[in-house]
């Protein structure tokens, strides 16, 4: 796990922020974290982790072993892995663009004219090949939904997310890909010149995908088809994240930074790297809402390939 801390100051926030977020390389890591770590008094009812609670149809989740098995096995929705594959198979697989470039040589198949009238000697277009590194499309799905999100809703606008990623790694381009929950401190103002008297905003990722991994569309997809990611592991991480300071976690950290410009250079930084894409499930389920799944998948395809 990587500890990250950082003080930004969104226009949109009217005041400044502290972020520390925490980055884990793999679900199996966060829930080793999440088992080891006491857990606090104000959220032991939500320590899915710490003890046997029952879940509920808005959890999204039978019990803690339930949610365990998700979060290391993924999603057994067969219907749903056939639907995504199904997409993936529409990416036209341009190689010549993305995964091999034409050579120059003395001698081939045509002349390149501005290399022959500047007098190189290779300006043929020789026959040959020569294999490229494709590009890396970093990806951040923000899964913090509002408490009205029926779990249909979070699948839908996770099922489009998904077949985008599948069309896109099709496509010859890979992907590393990373789950965000974000949660504001509530009590901020309580604790006077902590942080210097700034908002905290705090932050936890975990890796889904690798660029060098192979698609694994059952871990993939847990976090942004199911509810009960946000709502079961990020309420457990909430409860026993074993800092002083938390006291008061919840509400919408989009809230808090407001401009989703803004907000999204904080989600991307937190990530560790700031040319992270990032989307919210909020997002994609208003543009469903507004548009249609048709359009909205051309929409959040767009947003990807033109970053």
């Amino acid at each position: 796990m990587k500890k990250i801390q950082f003080d930004a100051d969104p226009r949109s926030a009217g005041h400044g922020v502290r972020v520390i977020a925490e980055n884990f390389d793999s679900a199996a890591e966060l829930v080793s974290v999440c088992k080891s770590r006491d857990v606090s008094p104000y959220y032991q009812r939500d320590a899915f982790f710490n003890r046997d609670i029952r879940g509920s149809s808005w959890y999204d989740f039978e019990d803690s072993q339930d949610l365990i098995n998700l979060v290391e096995n993924g999603v057994r929705d067969q219907a749903l892995l056939e639907d995504v594959g199904r997409y993936a198979r529409t990416a036209r697989v341009k190689d010549e663009e993305k995964l091999v470039q034409k050579c120059m040589d003395v001698v081939g198949g045509g002349v390149d004219v501005p290399s022959y009238l500047t007098g190189i000697p290779t300006c043929m277009h020789s026959m040959k090949r020569k294999k490229i590194k494709s590009r890396i499309i970093k990806i951040g799905i923000y899964c913090h939904v509002l408490c009205d999100i029926s779990p249909e809703q979070y699948k839908e606008a996770g099922e489009l997310i998904t077949k985008t990623v599948a069309k896109l790694e099709k496509a010859g381009f890979r992907i590393r890909m990373r789950a965000v929950d974000i949660y504001e401190d509530r009590d901020w103002r309580s604790r006077g010149n902590k942080y210097g008297g700034r908002h905290t905003l705090w932050m936890v990722t975990h890796m889904v995908k690798k660029e060098n991994e192979p698609m694994n569309y059952r871990r993939i997809m847990f976090p942004i088809t199911r509810v009960a990611y946000e709502r079961g592991l990020g309420f457990a991480w909430m409860a026993v994240n074993g800092s002083p300071d938390i006291s008061g976690l919840g509400g919408q950290a989009s809230r808090v930074v407001s401009d989703p410009g803004e907000f999204e250079d904080i989600v991307a930084k937190g990530c560790g790297e700031e040319d992270y894409i990032i989307f919210s499930q909020d997002e994609v389920i208003g543009y469903i809402q507004r548009y249609g799944v048709e359009k909205a998948q051309k929409m959040v395809e767009a947003k990807v390939l033109k970053s």
